[in-house]
């Protein structure tokens, strides 16, 4: 009895060997391009030095804002943000930076120049709420910073410095 032979091209091992190796290249492919497109996790992006396994980074604006004493809060009522002194002595003649960094993509993180007014700070600015928000709030010589995060779908928040005070 002779059986007839097949074509190669129609035998599933020969894709399956074929496939799988090109279907790893792609997907290789799209992790790089997902994680070179990503922004940082860190709570609060700044800059850091590294040196060998140790990371160093400027603590003195956080420091500054805890020896004044500073917290605010920040609202947002669909158009206008506005920030109010919650406690310290702010500097009411300067304008001030707010920093909205995305949690996860860093090409949606914001930033909003709030010019003063008669109880606080403000500005109009249009925010997506399906996300939280990272939040940094500095007066444009950078010589103090709070910190906070804003839940998604809240109109306020509360921003203070990231240090807990030493015991």
């Amino acid at each position: 009895m002779k059986t007839e032979q097949r074509s190669p091209w129609r035998e599933p091992m020969v894709w399956l060997v074929a496939a799988i190796p090109a279907l790893s290249f792609f997907a290789v492919g799209g992790l790089f391009w997902a994680a070179s497109r990503a922004g940082g996790v860190d709570r609060v992006a700044d800059r850091v030095e590294r040196t060998g396994q140790i990371q160093v980074a400027n603590t003195g604006p956080v420091e500054q804002a805890m020896q004044r004493g500073l917290k605010a809060l920040i609202k947002w009522d669909g158009k206008r943000l506005e920030v109010y002194p919650a406690s310290g002595t702010f500097d009411r003649s300067q304008n001030l930076i707010l920093k909205l960094h995305h949690p996860v993509t860093a090409d949606e993180d914001r930033s909003v120049s709030l010019i003063g007014t008669v109880h606080g700070w403000a500005a109009e600015v249009a925010l997506p709420t399906g996300h939280d928000w990272l939040l940094e709030l500095e007066p444009q010589d950078g010589s103090w910073r709070l910190e906070g995060r804003w839940p998604a779908g809240q109109q306020a928040a509360l921003l203070a410095p990231s240090l807990a005070v030493a015991q």
